[in-house]
């Protein structure tokens, strides 16, 4: 006699057939056969995490991961495909034997993609956030590999680093008539040629809660502003690298015989 498992139908839920007395001769002792078949998932779990001295002003971190299962998995089956430890991932799409999960992770969040099955390839990527003012990441673990042995659980973790400054623009007025009811024009020119952006609103403190940059080309944006004598104003989260010139109107201030 002989017994044959489909192994392909087997296969396609990524069991592994081992038989043992699969064939042989009829006795008078009874003929016994057995078919193991083993099944075996692994897991990933990946962290974000934010720092420097700049705030955090993406948010939601994306994270595109791609597993790539054997040939004769079936994806169409709903067992064989991941699971989430979060609602912050998901499958994005299905494509032959590629499955794409996108992840959205804030500063601190983890999520943990299971039941991937053994031997699925996977790689990690995250979107590019150096127009935000980030530093390339650093990445903690294996960002691509194979999922190899049971249980095995991938642990990756992505630093995105973000350095910031700020500046204080001060106005100060100085002789026996100076008048510290008048109002004088300041511009705030930034330059950054590293490709971060730099216009929109920016946090203050002084005078203004908020200044507003607007952009004049790619590599810089200028505000305008008012400052009275003794006033002052302190433009926050500045991306590191950036330049700046800051402009008096001294036009104005000489029409009230102000030197500058």
């Amino acid at each position: 006699y002989t017994v044959v498992e489909d192994e392909k139908a087997a296969r396609k839920y990524d069991y592994n057939t081992t038989p043992d007395g699969e064939e042989g001769e009829i006795t008078a002792d009874p003929a016994e056969c057995t078919f193991t078949n083993e099944r075996s998932v692994g897991s990933i779990e990946l962290e974000k995490i934010v720092s420097g001295s700049g705030k955090d002003n993406v948010g939601d971190f994306v994270f595109t991961i791609t597993l790539t299962y054997e040939d004769d998995i079936d994806l169409a089956i709903a067992n064989n495909k991941p699971t989430f430890s979060t609602t912050r991932a998901a499958i994005k799409s299905v494509n032959g034997n590629v499955v794409t999960i996108e992840a959205k992770l804030k500063n601190g969040e983890k999520v943990e993609i299971k039941n991937i099955l053994v031997d699925t390839e996977y790689s990690i990527v995250e979107t590019d956030y150096s127009s935000y003012g980030f530093l390339e990441p650093t990445i903690t673990g294996e960002n691509e590999g194979t999922i190899d042995e049971e249980g095995k659980k991938v642990e990756v973790s992505y630093e995105n680093t973000r350095e910031a400054g700020e500046l204080n623009v001060k106005k100060v007025l100085d002789g026996n008539a100076a008048d510290l009811g008048l109002d004088f024009t300041f511009t705030v020119t930034l330059t950054n040629e590293n490709g971060v952006k730099i216009d929109g609103d920016y946090e203050a403190e002084g005078k203004y809660s908020k200044i507003t940059f607007t952009k004049k080309t790619d590599t810089t944006a200028t505000a305008t502003f008012t400052l009275k004598g003794g006033e002052k104003v302190t433009i926050t989260d500045i991306p590191a690298g950036t330049t700046y010139t800051v402009v008096e109107d001294e036009k104005a201030a000489r029409k009230y015989d102000y030197n500058t």
